[in-house]
């Protein structure tokens, strides 16, 4: 079976589309399928990361700097297509132009895509997958696969064909096999709740630097004289000088990694995990991981949404006051009656193989 994605990251994008699409790709290699990307090359690409796991890349040409910004200018009328760089109607013609034969699936993660985009491309595959999680736009697809709520059925409903198998709930969350391996261990060892190592993980990019404002919420809490602290960046985060300055002057001590490949093993060992409300939220579920999720983007609703009707984790929705709401929950009395409440909930929302149950959908198209 031959697959193609259609997925970008970039500095504006993140790197959260590429990264589960990777773990789908990875799933369906290991079941003899042939795999290969399509991406343009934004500024804050994966493109070298996606061959360095041994996926051909296809790549879209770059768009001209002029055209590009007055693509962007244009964010207030078109949204998240303006993440595309250039008109939809372009980049569609042009990823159609890099398939040289048909293929069985195309698999789309990209907010800037919708069914116009997808008509396009029909004639170039047997079946279209799409993965979202915005519920906001028409898509043309077989399967639409959502991890986060089974809430969306009703809101699917009204955006895709009517023989649309649908893919919802975190139950079919796309995480990578480490996150299996690592369960039993990280749940076992939350039976005796403690506070002693966090771990800071605010996703691929951090535009905003969030990082250093938790660094600082953490250094004037009662508890920084216990704690130790790990800090993990993405491979193009842009403030990583910044934050590894700051780490140098604080009193506790912090440890920041970049691009990391055993994320489950640091959060398997942390106490806590303070991140943003992306897929990464699945992560800290499946292994128990007691966590603090922040709204850092619009997209990110739904999920902080859940966990918190699951009283699963402790949400920040207003990151104005971060510093103020972060200090109010470290120094509660109750802290590690939360934490344990969080781990119990949290590994019941998420299992650790939604991979292999997508991959099986995928298959049996075939």
């Amino acid at each position: 079976m031959r697959v193609v994605f259609r997925t970008d990251a970039s500095t504006c994008i993140g790197t959260g589309h590429v990264m589960r699409c990777l773990t789908l790709a990875e799933g369906l290699s290991f079941y003899g399928c042939t795999v290969q990307f399509i991406c343009r090359p934004h500024k804050g690409n994966l493109i070298n990361y996606i061959r360095n796991k041994g996926f051909e890349v296809l790549e879209l040409p770059v768009i001209d700097r002029l055209e590009r910004e007055a693509h962007i200018s244009l964010k207030h009328i078109l949204g998240y297509e303006t993440w595309l760089e250039c008109p939809w109607e372009l980049d569609a013609s042009q990823s159609a132009s890099l398939f040289d034969e048909k293929v069985d699936w195309l698999v789309i993660d990209h907010y800037g895509m919708d069914q116009r985009w997808s008509s396009v491309l029909q004639d170039k595959t047997n079946y279209i997958m799409c993965i979202d999680d915005l519920a906001n736009r028409k898509l043309l697809c077989d399967i639409i696969l959502d991890q986060t709520t089974e809430q969306s059925s009703r809101a699917y409903a009204k955006l895709v064909p009517k023989h649309t198998n649908q893919l919802l709930g975190p139950q079919y969350a796309l995480l990578r096999p480490e996150f299996a391996q690592w369960r039993e261990f990280s749940l076992s060892r939350r039976t005796h709740p403690s506070l002693q190592n966090i771990l800071i993980t605010m996703g691929g990019v951090d535009n905003e630097n969030i990082t250093s404002r938790v660094l600082l919420a953490l250094e004037s809490c009662t508890l920084k004289n216990n704690l130790e602290v790990n800090v993990v960046l993405g491979v193009n985060a842009p403030w990583e000088n910044q934050v590894r300055r700051l780490a140098s002057l604080l009193e506790m001590p912090v440890n920041v990694l970049s691009g990391v490949s055993n994320i489950a093993e640091l959060m398997s060992i942390s106490d806590l995990v303070i991140g943003a409300g992306g897929s990464t939220t699945w992560e800290r579920c499946s292994l128990g991981v007691p966590s603090i999720l922040l709204v850092t983007a619009d997209n990110q609703m739904r999920v902080a949404d859940k966990m918190d009707f699951e009283n699963a984790a402790y949400v920040i929705y207003d990151t104005e006051n971060l510093e103020r709401n972060l200090k109010n929950f470290l120094n509660g009395e109750d802290l590690l009656e939360k934490l344990t409440r969080y781990s119990s909930r949290g590994s019941k929302i998420v299992g650790a193989d939604g991979v292999n149950k997508v991959v099986h959908e995928l298959i049996a198209y075939e």
